[in-house]
């Protein structure tokens, strides 16, 4: 049962592997920060009716924070990272955030099984296999820009899981780490941009909603979700397995080309997700 209801976790793994390599299309023209901010803006506009009519608790607090942390800080790091070394290398190394929260769980009580450390030593190996080669200078800047979105999004992520415990809905966690990061990166973007305006011809604006809406409100709803029913350390596992699947997709598609040790150090993380489901 455990095992069934934390397959919850594997639907945001697959959002989130396609998410950062459209999103890279948006940053050729426009600043992270832009980008990142009509992200929360679309997101937050899906999931406020469903807001409104199933309301929120002291909850909230512990998603505001969360909010802050992970969309705002996490992201734009996040976003830089993609921007300067591509979705297939970013990813990968972003997700060293999964061996932080095994140490974050301990803390929020919950157990943690031996198979889950030994998952988390997979992936770094993964991670440290991805980082070689390439521009250094490049990759070295792209791979700090990730791992500063892997600590923000580790503090962000133990925020979520305090904001279950409450038995807040996890729509309306979602609803308030979007738009409290919306109303955040507005204010940085007219103190450090004077304006709010994006480029986005054509249908791009509702390409960027659609991302945004899948990524943020029915991923962010199902990951939080499965660490209500599931845990936080098994469900950031899962959802591990968003890097190698942004690697075989964008080589598929021609949009990167990653290349065999860029496989190799994906590969290593699906065998640490394998291991930690037995």
């Amino acid at each position: 049962m455990f095992k069934e209801i934390s397959i919850i976790a594997i639907f945001p793994a697959m959002i989130w592997a396609i998410a950062p390599i459209l999103y890279k299309d948006f940053l050729i023209e426009n600043t992270v920060l832009k980008v990142n901010l009509y992200r929360m803006f679309f997101a937050s506009l899906a999931l406020l009716f469903p807001f409104i009519v199933l309301g929120y608790n002291e909850g909230i607090f512990y998603g505001i924070l969360s909010g802050i942390l992970t969309l705002v800080i996490g992201d734009s790091f996040y976003l830089l990272a993609i921007k300067k070394i591509g979705a297939s290398i970013a990813a990968p190394v972003a997700y060293t955030y999964v061996f932080f929260s095994q140490f974050a769980a301990t803390f929020l009580g919950e157990e943690i099984n031996y198979k889950y450390f030994l998952s988390a030593t997979l992936i770094l190996i993964g991670i440290f296999v991805l980082s070689r080669g390439g521009k250094f200078k490049l990759r070295l800047l792209g791979v700090i820009f990730a791992l500063g979105a892997s600590l923000s999004w580790t503090l962000g992520q133990s925020m979520i899981k305090l904001a279950t415990i409450y038995n807040m809905n996890p729509i309306s966690i979602a609803f308030s780490r979007t738009f409290s990061a919306c109303l955040a990166l507005a204010l940085i973007c007219l103190f450090v941009e004077k304006s709010l305006r994006i480029n986005l011809k054509g249908n791009k604006q509702l390409v960027l909603a659609s991302i945004s809406i899948s990524d943020l409100a029915l991923g962010s709803s199902l990951f939080i979700l499965s660490i209500a029913l599931a845990g936080l350390a098994i469900t950031i596992i899962l959802t591990s397995s968003s890097p190698l699947i942004t690697q075989i997709i964008a080589k598929i598609a021609g949009k990167e080309t990653p290349t065999l040790r860029d496989i190799i150090g994906g590969s290593l993380i699906v065998f640490a997700l394998i291991l930690s489901f037995i």
